[in-house]
């Protein structure tokens, strides 16, 4: 049984008179606990593969940010480096749609956002454009869910592109406050994997 503390550390600052943004750090260490399904049987047999169970994902995460206003609107930059220990992923069982989770040996997300947004217009109603990019990669071995290939995930403990990351993706929406107190908000996103 895996136990572990989540340390979490955060610091915003602010100084009016320079006018120049706002910065902020986060810094957090987390556990995340996994369930492991049970898979066996003929089908896993006929294909080679095996399940293991899952390991518990430890993060080391960090985030860089800085909030500058410009006339009433705000360009919003924020960097962020995710290094994880046993990182939960999946995996495609076989030449199937079917996807197994399973966990890696090591990861490491970097990645950066940058956002454009307005202020309240008529007290009631703001906008945003946000554009991001994030690679994950990952190295070692599969420590657990689907086995098919055991040994280096990408050869010599080198790391290598997750395939299935969201690379760059580009959002818009809006945001509006009615009347007794409700509010209306929508989001439109483009990801792309190139």
């Amino acid at each position: 049984m895996e136990d572990k503390t989540d340390p979490r550390l955060g610091m915003a600052l602010h100084v009016p008179k320079l006018k120049l943004g706002f910065p902020r750090v986060r810094i957090a260490v987390l556990f995340k606990r996994l369930r492991s399904p049970r898979f066996s049987g003929p089908l896993l047999d006929s294909t080679g593969s095996g399940f293991l169970p899952l390991h518990g994902e430890t993060d080391e995460q960090r985030e860089f940010g800085l909030a500058i206003p410009v006339r009433g609107w705000t360009l919003d930059f924020l960097q962020t480096s995710n290094h994880a220990r046993n990182f939960f992923d999946h995996d495609a069982f076989g030449s199937s749609n079917i996807f197994l989770p399973l966990t890696i040996e090591r990861a490491r997300i970097h990645g950066w956002e940058t956002t454009v947004r307005s202020s309240r217009i008529k007290n009631r109603f703001d906008v945003f454009l946000t554009y991001s990019n994030q690679l994950i990669e990952g190295a070692g071995v599969i420590t657990g869910g689907l086995i098919s290939d055991p040994g280096q995930l990408c050869g010599s403990g080198r790391f290598c592109y997750l395939d299935h990351d969201q690379r760059n993706t580009l959002s818009t929406g809006f945001h509006a406050a009615l009347p007794w107190h409700a509010f209306l908000s929508g989001r439109l996103g483009y990801g792309s994997a190139s």
